[in-house]
Order: structure tokens, then sequence, then C-alpha cells
């Protein structure tokens, strides 16, 4: 997503945990390198959640897939360039036309297109954009196998998991939000309880409700919650 990433990794605690970290990093290289210094992940908090049962692991991966959804994107799941979405189930026809292999690059090509000298599988498959194909290190066939049919998954997927999921994490409420960023979360969760009704349509009571949800969610501070709800913060402060 725009401010976080979710990974679900099958190892060793302390392999996922070096993976994690290595992803910081090599990310925030790539950040000062296209944006200037200024631009670093060194702030930005990693954490790891177990597992630990099948239901779970079934729970998790719909959420993240359809993650763009939840968050107000109007794309569907398997259209979301950054998510494995479109592996599962299909025709297998994945990779638009103009993608490669690694094997059928020269170093020249492979620093033009992917802008580093970082070596990668040569079954990796690249399009011309830099963008590497999901299914070249997803798993696909191991999770399709999971949910066992294209109804299964379409079943988790539109479970109504999003705020347990989020709130069992923690991740959500270790981000740090703009204001605008949170216009669309709240009409979204007004639209999920009270029937369609976006935050500005709803009644006064239902604000501060919305308000309260929306502090459980992202855990902003009372004052941003104020800035974006326009609702006082004294009162939003004795109801948290």
């Amino acid at each position: 997503m725009n401010n976080h990433v979710h990974f679900v990794l099958k190892g060793q605690y302390d392999d996922c945990l070096k993976f994690m970290r290595l992803y910081k990093q090599m990310r925030s290289r790539r950040l000062r390198a296209r944006h200037g210094a200024g631009y670093t992940l060194r702030g930005a908090d990693i954490s790891v959640i177990l597992l630990d049962s099948a239901e779970y692991q079934l729970n998790a991966i719909a959420y993240v897939l359809r993650n763009p959804v939840a968050a107000g994107m109007a794309v569907m799941p398997g259209e979301y360039k950054w998510s494995s979405a479109s592996l599962y189930f299909g025709d297998k026809a994945f990779c638009l036309p103009g993608c490669r292999k690694m094997s059928e690059l020269t170093v020249r090509e492979k620093f033009r297109i992917l802008k580093s000298r970082i070596s990668f599988p040569d079954n990796y498959i690249v399009d011309s954009g830099g963008m590497i194909f999901p299914g070249s290190y997803t798993e696909y066939e191991s999770v399709a196998r999971m949910f066992g049919s294209p109804k299964q998954l379409l079943f988790y997927e539109t479970k109504n998991q999003d705020l347990t999921s989020e709130l069992e994490t923690g991740i959500i409420t270790k981000t740090k939000y703009k204001d605008e960023e949170l216009l669309c979360p709240l009409d979204w969760l007004c639209e999920n309880k009270f029937r369609g009704k976006k935050y500005h349509d709803l009644r006064i009571e239902d604000r501060y409700y919305a308000a309260k949800e929306l502090h459980r969610r992202y855990g902003c501070s009372v004052k941003q919650i104020s800035r974006v709800t326009g609702l006082p913060a004294d009162i939003l402060k004795a109801m948290f």
C-alpha cells in the first residue's frame, strides 16, 4: 500500500524478521537514491504476527489480498499491481507481452530496467518497467491448495474481517497518517456500519461513534481525529 506493506512469510521467526529488516533497509536505500537523503524508512515499525492455525492463515491471506478494496481504492484485488491476488485459480496467463526472464537479459539491460546491480534468480520474470512478476517469488500454488477452490477463496475475501484483523496485528495503529489519508477509511467505516451513508450524512450521535471507531482502528491522536471529523477535541478526549 502507499503507507504500509504486508508479507505473508513461511519460515523461522529470525529468518522472517531478517528478511523484513533487509527489505526496509533496501527500500530506504532506493527511496534516498530516487528522492534524496530526506526519504527514509528509519522510523517505520516492523510487526510480526504468528499465524498459528489454518483458519488464521486463511483469514490473514484473504485480508492481505483484499486490502486495496478495504482502503477504498477503486480496484478489484486481482487488478492491484503489487498484489498476488491475480495468481490464484486463473488460467496461468499472468505475464503481459514484453516480459522476459532474467536469464534472457544482458547485464546492461538488467541495470537499465531494474536500476540496480543486485542479482536476481535467472527464472525471475520482469517487464520493461522494472516490475518483477509476483509469481516469481510467491508460492501461489501452495496457497491455492490451502483454499482448495475459488469459491472458498472468495468466501474468505468477502468475510468482514478487516477491523478484527487490523486490531489484532497492531500494524495499523503503529502507522502515522496524514489527515487526507483518513477520509476514505472514515467513509468506508460509515458505509459498512450505517447502510451506505457517508460520514457527513450521519446524525451527530453516529458521527461520534464513527470517530471512536476511527480512533480504535488507526490509533490517531485526539487532535487529528478532531481535525478529520470536525468534532470537538475535548468531547472526543472524554470518549477515548
